[in-house]
């Protein structure tokens, strides 16, 4: 035996009694994990927009789903018009490829134009991948396109993957 060690009994606080202060536990979200990330989902299918925000409401990090069915709609939830002046700036957003109202170069041609929109990412998504829409995407300003996956592990992948890579390029730019 290399020596005797007693163990001691835990403490336990009475509620409003002082005590040493305790280590937060090394395992468990940490708080920036908890709070949900603010992502605004371009999509006229309700189907997808369903979908989509299960599952990203449910991934870590947590993403925060706010909807918009047109690129109109988009543009005036950006710049925070009525009836979106309360909405956050988001720190990316997945646009639909084919909108009723705009595409989505057309809706990023507007944003680019605009100086304090310009620097949030968008994750341009389509249906169907044809050839020259991904150049046309990213020619209007696009951080990336992608075929929207059929399954939901791989769109909850997909967007995790985009906002890491992309986490801190939607910060409001300095004034």
């Amino acid at each position: 035996m290399m020596g005797s060690t007693t163990e001691r009994p835990r403490r336990r606080h009475q509620s409003g009694e002082r005590g040493r202060s305790e280590s937060p536990p090394r395992h468990g979200p940490r708080v920036a994990d908890t709070v949900p990330v603010p992502v605004l989902l371009v999509d006229d299918s309700p189907q997808f927009v369903r979908v989509a925000r299960r599952v990203l409401e449910r991934a870590t990090p947590r993403f925060a789903i706010h909807i918009a069915g047109t690129g109109e709609e988009a543009l005036a939830f950006l710049r925070r018009e009525p009836p979106f002046a309360d909405a956050p700036r988001p720190e990316f957003v997945l646009l639909d490829f084919n909108l009723p109202d705009l595409d989505a170069p057309a809706v990023l041609h507007r944003v680019m134009e605009d100086s304090d929109l310009r620097s949030i990412p968008f994750l341009v998504l389509t249906q169907t991948p044809w050839p020259g829409d991904d150049a046309a995407a990213r020619a209007a300003g696009a951080s990336g396109y992608r075929a929207k996956p059929s399954r939901v592990g791989a769109l909850r992948d997909i967007v995790s993957e985009f906002w890491r890579a992309h986490r801190h390029a939607g910060d409001d730019p300095p004034r």
